[in-house]
């Protein structure tokens, strides 16, 4: 039996237990095959075009862990495809290869780097097996070095890709773009005499302000920010630098197929609740989706066609007394509920809710109890068709002075 068939024969097992019993199968690389078979386990959804080749080699579980997806793997190659077409790509920091293996299916050619020569050797029998036939592998262990940079200039690369790990020396993780490894702003200058356009990608905790000001401080020119989603959590931040580009950074969200470019709807002024008796009238409540709400566009839903109005300075929720358009295509990147039942928010409405609404999702925004805390009080399980906010108002906002506050509970619905 050959590895790949006993990979396939026991997928289904006790990882542990076959360690344990390694003896029995002499002829197996049992680490290998248990390393492959859990890193199998993880992206049978993930990344089913490669669990469908059994033969694709697993170096190791970090490099299965912390791979992209097919979708946000496909997302960045659509961005390279729109913006250059048919290109020649270099990607510094490879990995698994998921992201070059995307690439190469838009790009002319692809110049795959990886650190770990174990890593370097799986992917170009991996890109093999999955007929990337564009992919040129290296394997330079530190970007800083010159060997790195005397193939790129002889590649002649459109665009650098780069995916810094997120880990320090102690292995915890960091956030903060100059403590990634390898170092963006220290490598920006080489980067640059490559070529003009980089891409680069961050953890989806990085401050977005804090990553575009570093980078454009070390001189480069950022013309879009992407903000991707995908399976309900924002998973990473993109950040694409053009130092041949002259107009303003681009803001665009991406989640469940769709991209949108929302640029400009935050420069103006949201609008708030004015009264109590308005808040009475509410027939809609929008919750933005991960990559919205990372974004930090939090007025642009103010500016839709929707006309949202916002709950509070920092509750981020919207609310609407008329049906929103349903040709707004910011409905796409959140949840749109309508409104069952609204009042103040206090002991007495949360009896009343818990007893009215015992199935439903809670979410507590801007109060002083958490969302677990709320539905601790409102004895709730989840799981019904009922979603349950508590969160604060903010009448007329705070640019309008002090505001007047109130809490609020609302059941909705889904649509």
């Amino acid at each position: 039996m050959n590895l790949t068939d006993f990979i396939l024969e026991h997928e289904a097992g006790d990882t542990a237990a076959l360690l344990l019993s390694r003896t029995r199968w002499p002829e197996i690389d049992m680490d290998k095959a248990v390393t492959a078979i859990e890193c199998r386990k993880r992206l049978r959804s993930k990344l089913p075009e490669w669990y469908a080749v059994p033969g694709i080699e697993y170096p190791d579980r970090l490099a299965a862990e912390q791979c992209s997806s097919s979708e946000t793997a496909s997302y960045k190659a659509s961005v390279i495809s729109r913006i250059l077409g048919k290109c020649r790509l270099a990607d510094l920091t490879g990995g698994l290869g998921v992201d070059s293996a995307a690439f190469s299916k838009v790009c002319k050619s692809v110049l795959y780097n990886e650190m770990s020569p174990a890593r370097a050797a799986a992917a170009e029998k991996n890109f093999k097996l999955l007929g990337r036939d564009n992919v040129k592998v290296i394997n330079h262990i530190a970007c800083g070095d010159s060997p790195i940079w005397d193939e790129l200039k002889a590649f002649s690369p459109d665009i650098i890709f780069i995916d810094p790990a997120r880990r320090s020396d102690t292995g915890s993780k960091v956030f903060l773009i100059e403590e990634c490894s390898p170092d963006i702003i220290g490598l920006m200058g080489r980067m640059t005499e490559c070529c003009g356009k980089i891409l680069i990608k961050l953890s989806p905790m990085a401050d977005i302000a804090m990553a575009v000001s570093r980078l454009e401080n070390a001189g480069a020119k950022v013309r879009e920010v992407h903000c991707v989603e995908a399976g309900g959590e924002c998973k990473e931040l993109l950040i694409l630098c053009d130092n041949d580009w002259a107009g303003d950074s681009r803001l665009i969200v991406f989640r469940d197929g769709k991209s949108l470019d929302i640029s400009g709807l935050e420069e103006h002024t949201p609008t708030y609740p004015a009264s109590d008796g308005e808040m009475m009238s509410m027939k809609y409540i929008f919750e933005p989706g991960k990559a919205l709400a990372k974004s930090g566009a939090f007025n642009a839903i103010c500016n839709t066609p929707s006309r949202f109005v916002k709950a509070g300075e920092h509750t981020h929720l919207y609310l609407s007394a008329l049906e929103p358009d349903p040709e707004d295509e910011l409905l796409s990147f959140g949840k749109l509920f309508r409104i069952k039942e609204i009042t103040a928010l206090d002991k007495r409405s949360i009896a009343l809710f818990g007893k009215r609404y015992p199935d439903s999702d809670v979410s507590a925004r801007n109060i002083k109890l958490t969302s677990d805390e709320l539905r601790s009080r409102l004895r709730s399980k989840s799981g019904g068709p009922t979603h349950i906010f508590g969160f604060r108002v903010d009448f007329g906002g705070k640019e309008n002075g002090p505001a007047r506050t109130r809490n609020y509970i609302i059941a909705a619905e889904r649509i």
